[in-house]
């Protein structure tokens, strides 16, 4: 049984693809097994990939490539390769990101050290030009681990995240509704059934983040689109947590998360019409927002402005300065 099992997921990453299986081919620790998801490309992406590894000979026998006949999409084709996993602990890696190479030996020697089952690990942010490091949070226990992703205190990142193999796949857990905010439906999950955690503190991943990317576009349609991708995937965190008896004491902590997918419309609330997609967006929450310790005073200055349909004035006079 290998000590970790890498999950990278790939679909037309040819431009990154090799920046990224070089960092993990050339990883300290020798005892890796390593699953690549070709979810359909149609581009260079699997040339690059049988390429590089032809650099890595002794690497050949740790490595697993699934092929996914038509495109299923990263919540999918993560679940196919979880299943796929024998390691100690698992782990993911974008493919256009890359990794230090010494991350999961320090990672997996935390864990083993510290009796621990699951550890996570500061990283860098990068564009290709400026690199910024993005602290993690530390957190003493499952429910305080759920907080701290509920409210951004940390990103929901499966790359960042080293989770005991046995906790990822022997549990049933509710599948992702979506492919976007999957990521912190599983790792909500991994941390109720994780009995220790730990964190180093230290940045050891290189998340790269295009200007370009959906996150960064304000057309109206596809912002739209996006909330309601992550909307769907709310409603699942929200259910588990729920069922698990969780969703009492942490009520204002789903209601932040809630305001937070809201605020993924400023963007397009330009005009006191649009205003209505920001009411229409978890209106059972408009009113309690205002009551909500998390939210600080100029969010709830920026919800009555909205609110009261004066959000777009604002924005104009703003801009006209």
């Amino acid at each position: 049984m290998p000590k970790v099992s890498v999950i990278t997921l790939v679909y037309n990453a040819e431009c990154f693809l090799e920046r990224c299986v070089r960092s993990l081919m050339e990883q300290t620790l020798d005892d890796i097994e390593y699953i690549f998801v070709d979810d359909a490309s149609i581009d260079g992406s699997m040339a690059v990939l049988e390429k590089t590894l032809t650099d890595y000979p002794n690497r050949n026998c740790q490595v697993k490539l699934i092929k996914n006949e038509q495109n299923l999409g990263q919540a999918k084709s993560r679940l196919r390769a979880i299943k796929a996993t024998t390691g100690d602990f698992v782990i993911h890696c974008d493919s256009d990101d890359y990794v230090d190479r010494n991350m999961y030996e320090v990672l997996y020697n935390k864990a083993i050290g510290e009796h621990l089952d699951m550890v996570w690990c500061d990283f860098y942010r990068t564009d290709g030009k400026q690199t910024t490091v993005c602290r993690q949070h530390p957190a003493s226990d499952s429910l305080s681990f759920v907080k701290d992703m509920l409210t951004g205190k940390r990103m929901g990142t499966l790359w960042s995240h080293l989770v005991k193999g046995s906790i990822v796949r022997e549990q049933q857990y509710l599948s992702p509704a979506s492919n976007l905010m999957e990521d912190v439906l599983l790792l909500i999950q991994y941390a109720y059934n994780a009995h220790s955690l730990g964190y180093v503190d230290q940045p050891l991943y290189y998340y790269y983040h295009s200007a370009t990317s959906i996150s960064q576009n304000a057309d109206p349609e596809k912002m739209l689109w996006q909330v309601k991708e992550m909307d769907k995937n709310i409603a699942v965190i929200t259910a588990f947590l729920k069922s698990v008896g969780w969703s009492h004491q942490l009520k204002h902590y789903i209601d932040y998360r809630k305001y937070f997918n809201k605020r993924w419309l400023l963007p397009i609330v330009d005009s006191p019409r649009k205003c209505k997609l920001w009411l229409e967006e978890y209106p059972e929450i408009n009113l309690s927002l205002f009551f909500n310790p998390l939210l600080t005073k100029w969010d709830k200055i920026i919800s009555l402005l909205v609110e009261t349909r004066l959000y777009p004035l604002m924005r104009k006079i703003i801009r006209g300065r």
